[in-house]
């Protein structure tokens, strides 16, 4: 009955009864800190995973490299960008895009929690776990007035201990937790203008819109596909006066502004690297496999899982949340609530969430792009809430129904915390895998302690930006890997002549090498010299070596 209780099933039957709505109206007013209490429960796992039991990752660092560059330097940027990603203004370069489909929105973010308590990994994590949380309170608040607040609180609870969510927002590798803050920000922004239907409200929601697809351009499909959805179920009550659909496409305007700029500056670079991004398989394979991935993000990717070595889902679990997310889209489209109609808000908005997350993850899943774990991720707070409100409708048909509920409520917490807990073990056990391995702040700390002013040349991707980050600014020494040979570092430099002018080079270890053609030839090269040098290796926590730096003096 407790879980009855929860969703709000037990109110449906007693709609008309006054004792029971005055009944209803204070448990609501109540329970006003659910949603503030899952926001917080996700902190408190996140600060369970911890937030420098791994180290810092070369794309998780591209999202604070920028940062960085605004607190140190007013030169341009030391570290490879598309041209117009960076603008000059005000005596000082600013950012636009990290990559040509990913905006600089969370270098803006990091910039005050750097400037005041410095570049460590931990600093940046907190400070992702800080936008996660707003997400979860974001659509909780907004969920309230739409399935009520105990079942939105449900939603918000479930959201915080997904494995998935939690690990890749904490430890943001793919711009997925300045996503979920925007969408946080954009659903509290849609409930103020549901509640006051202003001109400012409508300008404030457009502006999330454009800040979103500035933050990642394929914002776009998850907007387009709720809009769509929205159009189909609610037509006509959707529409809002021109004053504020004006203010509304103006609020879009400035928000996706940097993205245009950079756009016009670049000669549309995106389109470029959407050409370069075509994945190479047939459609029929793709979605075979991004389905298996879908699978996984139901609980904790592939991606989460190599963090650390971690095993395979159980096969039970991937068929059990995939069986669950399959019937809740069925009732969603199929079965009402006890004492609904067909156009009641309920029924209307249960219909729109299924269609909004069948359009988006029809997108995902056909997309010729290359679309990984981390991307999937972006379904999961849809499909949490399609799962939620179904269950919810059973309540509202059946009180026996919260036998089904509890037993799928209790799977679902059972699987979540035990993935949570291992993977909390295994982040402090292994200190993370390979690009993940904490052996990276050793690195840093070497560098920094003994070639301090000195330039550091990098052979192999993994190593550059997280020593740009964990040194504020210090270590800049440029990547030598692109468009390297076995015999040239690049056309009309041999390898041969790189290793005769001599310098400290930096690369992954044998067995750790994400490129391994630059620093073989390097080597290689070095061998043939006969020079003498000096190699000092590390090694990651479970023994394995993780990267060497050479100082070879100058011929």
């Amino acid at each position: 009955m407790v879980v009855a209780s929860i969703l709000g099933g037990q109110n449906d039957r007693h709609r008309d009864d006054p004792i029971a709505s005055l009944l209803k109206a204070k448990l609501n007013t109540s329970w006003w800190w659910l949603p503030i209490g899952a926001a917080a429960l996700y902190l408190l796992m996140a600060f369970l995973l911890g937030f420098k039991t791994i180290g810092l990752q070369y794309d998780e660092s591209l999202n604070q490299h920028g940062a960085v560059h605004l607190l140190t330097s007013t030169e341009k940027p030391s570290f490879a960008y598309h041209r117009g990603s960076w603008i000059p203004l005000f005596g000082r370069y600013w950012p636009l895009m990290i990559i040509p489909y990913a905006g600089a929105v969370k270098h803006y973010v990091l910039v005050l929690p750097f400037a005041i308590f410095g570049t460590d990994a931990a600093v940046g994590r907190f400070a992702s776990a800080l936008l996660g949380a707003i997400g979860i309170w974001g659509i909780a608040r907004f969920l309230q007035g739409e399935i009520g607040l105990r079942a939105a609180a449900a939603v918000a609870g479930i959201l915080a201990i997904h494995p998935a969510y939690l690990i890749h927002t904490v430890y943001d590798n793919g711009t997925v937790v300045t996503w979920m803050a925007i969408v946080g920000l954009l659903a509290i922004a849609v409930r103020r203008y549901k509640e006051q239907g202003t001109a400012f409200s409508a300008l404030a929601i457009g502006f999330l819109m454009g800040i979103g697809i500035w933050n990642r351009a394929n914002f776009v499909w998850m907007l387009a596909s709720i809009i769509l959805a929205c159009a189909i179920v609610y037509r006509r009550k959707l529409c809002i006066p021109f004053a504020h659909l004006a203010a509304m496409t103006a609020g879009g305007v400035v928000g996706v502004a940097p993205l245009l700029v950079f756009q016009v500056l670049s000669r549309w670079e995106i389109l470029r690297s959407m050409e370069v991004a075509q994945a190479g398989q047939s459609l029929t394979s793709l979605l075979a496999w991004r389905l298996g991935l879908l699978a996984d993000t139901l609980l904790i990717t592939n991606e989460n899982r190599g963090i650390w070595g971690g095993p395979p889902l159980p096969l039970w679990q991937t068929l059990f949340l995939s069986v669950t997310l399959i019937l809740s889209l069925l009732i969603c489209f199929l079965v009402r609530g006890r004492g609904e109609h067909a156009g009641s808000n309920l029924n209307a908005f249960r219909r729109a969430s299924a269609l909004g997350f069948l359009f988006f993850a029809l997108l995902m899943l056909t997309s010729r792009l290359r679309i990984a774990s981390h991307h999937l991720v972006m379904l999961v707070p849809i499909a949490i809430i399609i799962s939620v409100i179904a269950l919810q409708v059973l309540l509202s048909r059946s009180n026996k129904a919260w036998l089904l509920v509890g037993a799928v409520a209790l799977i679902y917490v059972g699987s979540a915390l035990n993935w949570d807990l291992t993977a909390a073990r295994g982040f402090r056990e292994t200190g993370g895998l390979g690009s993940w391995s904490d052996a990276i702040y050793s690195v840093n700390d070497y560098l920094e302690a003994h070639y301090d002013g000195r330039e550091v040349k990098i052979l192999d991707w993994g190593l550059k930006n997280n020593l740009y980050v964990l040194s504020y600014g210090k270590l800049t020494g440029p990547e030598i890997f692109s468009n390297a040979t076995r015999d040239n570092m690049k056309a009309g430099t041999s390898w041969d002549a790189v290793v005769s002018e001599g310098g400290v080079f930096l690369t992954n270890s044998a067995g750790n090498l994400n490129f391994p053609v630059a620093t073989e030839g390097f080597l290689a090269a070095l061998t043939r010299s006969g020079y003498e040098f000096r190699r000092i290796e590390f090694r990651q926590k479970n023994g394995a070596p993780y990267a060497e730096i050479l100082d070879v003096p100058a011929q």
